[in-house]
């Protein structure tokens, strides 16, 4: 995470945003600081023609030389904002409500990562009733898998990253597991599958955004697993989302 790169710079309500760059453009998370409050995204960069997508979502920017401004007041919010009709040559929005409480209270089976940057050369393997918890700013390079394991959860607002791991590495893998629950933190970064359930029963991912660029990076793959729920999610992916 850090200031971004180029010429791109990205404010929210006034406040010069870090970003996470990969492939596939920037990343940029934030937050309400108070309950019901807009957010007013002002992107600047030299471009000729801007878009925000999803269409659906009826964003309407304001432009001017080098500016590209406008009001997000639904949240939570993701969205794109492409340049020149270069979806690399773009920043993702992933924008989220107020958190009266986003520290989690310690307990047993807590995993808290807190704003920061980690780093795990080995899978860190889930056993059951463990939650890893990913504060928004924290940026964790590790992979996750679990077999034969219930009452999984993955939740926070940071991202996990696996650029620097070797090609064939997949970034969270479940086998035979049982009630897991994804939710709201980013996925970036990897070179093979990035969320891989195997005969798995009971699983929600909601609000999970997940961008892989190089081939194989499948968004998620169900593979004969059933009551799997994916919802409110970004998917921006080289292969299968």
């Amino acid at each position: 995470l850090g200031s971004p790169s180029g010429d791109m710079r990205i404010y929210i309500n006034g406040v010069e945003q870090p970003v996470f760059e990969s492939d596939a453009g920037l990343q940029v998370i934030a937050s309400q600081s108070s309950p019901g409050e807009t957010l007013q995204v002002t992107v600047e960069y030299p471009f000729r023609n801007v878009v925000v997508r999803p269409l659906s979502a009826g964003v309407e920017p304001q432009t001017e030389s080098g500016r590209v401004s406008f009001q997000v007041e639904q949240l939570p919010a993701k969205l794109s904002v492409e340049f020149d009709g270069d979806p690399t040559d773009s920043v993702q929005l992933f924008l989220y409500g107020y958190d009266p409480e986003p520290v989690p209270q310690p307990r047993k089976g807590l995993l808290y990562f807190p704003p920061g940057e980690y780093h795990y050369e080995e899978n860190i393997v889930l056993s059951s009733d463990q939650t890893v918890y990913l504060a928004e700013g924290a940026l964790l390079h590790a992979r996750f898998e679990a077999t034969g394991a219930e009452n999984i959860a993955i939740l926070g607002r940071g991202i996990i990253d696996t650029y620097a791991f070797p090609v064939e590495t997949r970034m969270l893998n479940f086998t035979e597991c049982k009630n897991i629950t994804l939710r709201d933190f980013s996925l970036i970064g990897p070179r093979s599958w990035m969320v891989v359930l195997v005969d798995c029963d009971d699983c929600l991912l909601d609000g999970v955004n997940v961008i892989g660029t190089a081939i194989n990076s499948d968004g998620v793959d169900i593979v004969g697993s059933r009551n799997v729920t994916v919802q409110s999610g970004f998917f921006r992916n080289n292969d299968d989302c």
